[in-house]
């Protein structure tokens, strides 16, 4: 990986990060243009080789979430929906499911507090995919004891 263009990347989704994850924690809401930058930045970078995604766990992953959406329209918003679709390519290897399983299995705990702490069954759910991709990305699989989710 050439170091100018993975930081570009890199910094790209940092900072469209910090924006997704501002507006959804204040008002629940997740803007178009950091999620289109997102999406164009992970389409990039796998046009420049800088990520490899094994397209049938990115494909499924993207497969569930639509599928969550028809089933449960009211469990998961659009935003989450579309964040989801940007970020499932940008996984190396099957990081798609990595993704997936991190950002479900944070947001489960979380979702328990919160309801617990401001009596709210909605939880903003973008900052967990966003974690999720995160902890998707580069070194982080291998560190996983075990090596058993992925």
């Amino acid at each position: 990986m050439e170091w100018p263009e993975l930081f570009l990347w890199y910094g790209t989704a940092a900072g469209c990060t910090a924006w997704i994850c501002y507006t959804d924690i204040r008002r629940c809401w997740i803007a178009d243009a950091p999620v289109l930058a997102l999406a164009l930045g992970n389409g990039l970078a796998g046009y420049a080789g800088l990520v490899r995604p094994f397209w049938p766990v990115s494909v499924g992953v993207a497969a569930f979430f639509l599928v969550l959406y028809g089933l449960w329209p009211g469990a998961i918003g659009s935003g989450d929906i579309k964040l989801a679709l940007a970020l499932s390519p940008g996984c190396p290897d099957g990081g798609a499911w990595v993704m997936l399983v991190a950002s479900f299995c944070l947001a489960a705990p979380a979702a328990l507090v919160y309801r617990r702490w401001k009596g709210a069954s909605v939880i903003p759910f973008g900052p967990f995919l966003l974690l999720g991709w995160w902890l998707a990305q580069g070194p982080f699989p291998s560190w996983w004891p075990g090596g058993w989710l992925w």
